[in-house]
């Protein structure tokens, strides 16, 4: 942890490092006004060669695939890790404030995957194909249709379509992937460059900050400016904060290896969420639940096999030969069989939602040290769009912080 301060910088502190908290520290530290210090009891890291094997699969060239888990916090303590990102926006077409922070990110994402950025070898960000599948056409033509590249529409049975079957409407145009656990362990390590402290430490409350803060080399000034509230499900059990409108939304995905996967895949409609979502490194994210208010941290056997077997039908090159279209492919039974072969995990993960929607405002706390005000400004309560418009939100905190900084 370095000690470095730059004297007449301002103190701000982060809490939560998360993908929000990551993106917010780092926009305030890489501003130049701030002297930012994260405060977090988790910080995701990448697993390292000594770490427990989860899973091994040979591959197709005859190497193998070792899997270790990336995603070892808490699930209800932090969605980060467990996320499947990519960039699709879930924003209304009356929802401005979101379009414009998912735009802001996709700007981000797309800058990292244009140069090429890499962490532990691996890239962060792949360029790809999305391909939204709607059982019924949307009412409206959704905002983003004017915003990504390459877009592409086909309805059924036009020109040769062949859609997994329920499918009414076929949605293709350029996009990104984020390797979520990846991309969480690049923030940290460009915040620590850029001169950002990370105190890893447990909060009871948003006013222990100013305790923790007071033992660490800050030079002359260690007042807090303002605290930075990004602990997402934690502001429902923070003393001072206790939000009530917080709450989990249970998702339950299957982590398998299969890299000749070069899309996303998302069905829209039913009843239950399906989506097929690579991470650039081999594992494919196949998803999932949405369930509120739902804290169950087991995995549901049932829902493994909805899983495996609907995102099959989804995209059928899931397991190389099986083509249901054509006369010659393996039988379906035969591909999940497959296709388990392939499992690396099943991981049950906890979104951080919010009833009323985001919290992006300022309120004041105590500090607990010194029994002053001090200004929070909360950017919390991103469900299950936290990934894919963090910068825009991190800018929004910002923003909102300048007019304090004299």
């Amino acid at each position: 942890m370095s000690s470095q301060y730059s004297s007449g910088k301002q103190l701000v502190v982060v809490a939560g490092a998360g993908v929000v908290g990551l993106s917010t520290a780092l926009v305030m530290q890489q501003s130049g006004l701030y002297q930012v210090v994260i405060v977090s009891d988790h910080l995701v890291s990448v697993p390292a060669s000594t770490d427990k094997v989860i899973a091994r699969i040979k591959a197709s060239n005859g190497s193998e695939f070792v899997f270790r888990d990336p995603a070892t916090i808490p699930a209800l303590e932090m969605a980060s890790p467990y996320a499947g990102a990519h960039w699709r926006s879930l924003a209304t077409n009356s929802d401005v404030l979101l379009q414009q922070c998912e735009k802001e990110t996709f700007g981000r994402i797309s800058a990292l995957e244009k140069d090429n950025v890499t962490f532990d070898g691996k890239p962060i960000v792949t360029k790809l194909k999305g391909m939204d599948y709607y059982m019924q056409k949307p009412l409206e033509t959704p905002w983003y249709f004017d915003f990504v590249s390459k877009l592409k529409i086909q309805k059924e049975g036009q020109d040769g379509a062949d859609f997994p079957s329920g499918i009414e409407l076929a949605v293709e145009y350029d996009t990104f992937v984020i390797n979520s656990p990846l991309y969480c362990a690049y923030l940290h390590s460009e915040f620590i460059k850029s001169g950002g402290q990370f105190v890893k430490s447990k909060l009871s409350k948003l006013g222990d900050c100013e305790t923790i803060v007071s033992k660490l080399n800050l030079g002359s000034s260690k007042r807090i400016h303002a605290i930075i509230n990004c602990t997402a499900l934690g502001s429902k059990h923070l003393a001072d904060i206790k939000d009530n409108n917080m709450h989990p939304v249970r998702g339950q995905v299957v982590i398998v290896y299969a890299p000749q996967i070069k899309r996303t895949v998302t069905k829209l409609g039913g009843p239950a969420m399906r989506y097929v979502i690579p991470r650039g490194d081999g594992t494919v994210i196949l998803g999932g639940t949405h369930l509120p208010n739902n804290f169950d941290t087991q995995i549901d056997n049932d829902t493994t096999t909805s899983i495996l077997n609907e995102t099959l039908d989804l995209t059928p090159e899931l397991v190389p030969g099986y083509k249901p279209s054509c006369p010659n492919s393996i039988p379906k039974s035969q591909a999940l069989q497959l296709l388990r072969k392939n499992v690396l995990a099943v991981k049950v993960g906890f979104r951080p939602g919010r009833t009323g929607g985001v919290r992006l405002e300022k309120s004041i706390i105590t500090g607990s040290l010194s029994n002053s005000s001090i200004t929070v400004i909360h950017n919390y309560g991103h469900s299950g769009f936290g990934v894919q418009s963090s910068w825009g939100f991190a800018n929004m905190a910002y923003r909102m912080l300048i007019p304090y900084k004299l």
